[in-house]
């Protein structure tokens, strides 16, 4: 039977990869982010796979290059600490969950991101989660810890936070909202779809070959997944030299000789499950509100020098055919999924309401 062991399963992801991971009747082990540091050899002993979510999720007050610090004590140190157990205690699977944002902020050429695109991490949050993909791939390289890193557009369902449930709180307050011509599509996951991605990358048999240690050039991940060439995320040492320009990393590290011959593959999987626009967005969720979205049809240019101008009239999309051709599918349809948002919404603005 599988042993998994899970970080951060009080987080919104977290709670649903637990509740599934019961449902499934897997052995499961939880640990909270701070004790990561007080975790031992072992502690790992039994654990097949480790599927990682502790970390400091992304703030819209907290995008200055002053609190890249903090994300990085958060999205990297214990991941890389945790990493270190797993090398010795021979943990088989490191599931570790980025952010599409490591690829960038919208699309790039009007093209879907894939796994094998050069990644343009804007802001000290996206900057934390690709320097925490690149610590891991580093620490399990030449392991037989195999690395799985999976990269989530936006999740919602019922108990989001951020900026869906601040689009929820002004489409109930019946306010005008300026997206009225905001068209293009952005990619989202359902939290309980993710949580079954996460989930059936423990259950499959993906005992994919270690590229890092194959002699053969060309050595395939086996076991549904596609071709390295297709899910495989590659770093040169043209790319690192960028890469070391990013916070976070010691100069004396670049001028050493491990540079000289820099080279990182690792999987990249980025699950989807819905791709509307913000207008359609809108529309859905007033629908499952029983109203009517009002939405101003403000020239995008207007808005362009706005925090938000990005995140609703930018293009991003994503290529999730890595992830389907393992064999995965939605536990839920996002209709559903919606439906479930708004319900638990109306029902904590009720309880926020009788409180006294």
């Amino acid at each position: 039977m599988q042993s998994v062991l899970i970080t951060g399963a009080t987080g919104f992801v977290g709670q649903e990869v637990l509740r599934q991971c019961r449902e499934l009747r897997l052995e499961n082990q939880v640990v909270s982010h701070t004790a990561i540091e007080r975790l031992g050899i072992s502690n790992l002993q039994a654990t097949q796979t480790i599927i990682h979510l502790a970390g400091m999720a992304h703030q819209m007050d907290l995008n200055a290059p002053e609190h890249f610090g903090a994300y990085y004590r958060a999205n990297v140190e214990p991941g890389l600490k945790l990493a270190m157990l797993a090398r010795k205690a021979g943990v088989e699977r490191f599931i570790y969950v980025s952010t599409i944002k490591v690829n960038g902020e919208y699309n790039r050429n009007k093209e879907a991101f894939l796994a094998t695109d050069p990644c343009y991490p804007v802001g000290p949050y996206a900057t934390s989660k690709y320097l925490a993909e690149i610590q891991l791939a580093r620490a399990f390289k030449g392991t037989r810890t195999r690395l799985i890193v999976v990269r989530p557009p936006l999740v919602y369902g019922p108990g989001v936070k951020g900026n869906l449930l601040r689009l929820m709180q002004w489409i109930r307050s019946g306010k005008p909202l300026p997206l009225g011509l905001a068209r293009q599509k952005r990619a989202m996951i359902a939290v309980s779809n993710l949580a079954g991605f996460l989930l059936h990358l423990v259950k499959s048999s993906l005992n994919h070959t270690d590229r890092n240690n194959a002699t053969n050039k060309d050595a395939r991940y086996s076991g549904g997944l596609l071709p390295a060439s297709r899910a495989c995320h590659r770093i040169n040492k043209e790319q690192a030299v960028a890469i070391a320009k990013l916070p976070g990393w010691s100069n004396e590290l670049f001028e050493s000789e491990w540079l000289k011959n820099f080279s990182l593959e690792y999987p990249v999987y980025m699950p989807s499950d819905y791709c509307p626009d913000p207008k359609e967005l809108c529309i859905e969720l007033a629908r499952h509100f029983h109203e009517k979205a009002r939405l101003l049809p403000v020239p995008p240019i207007l808005l362009r020098l706005t925090p938000y101008y990005n995140r609703f009239f930018m293009q991003y999309l994503i290529d999730d055919k890595a992830a389907r051709q393992t064999g995965w599918k939605n536990i839920q349809e996002p209709v559903e999924v919606l439906q479930e948002m708004v319900a638990a919404f109306d029902e904590c603005q009720d309880k926020s309401r009788i409180r006294p």
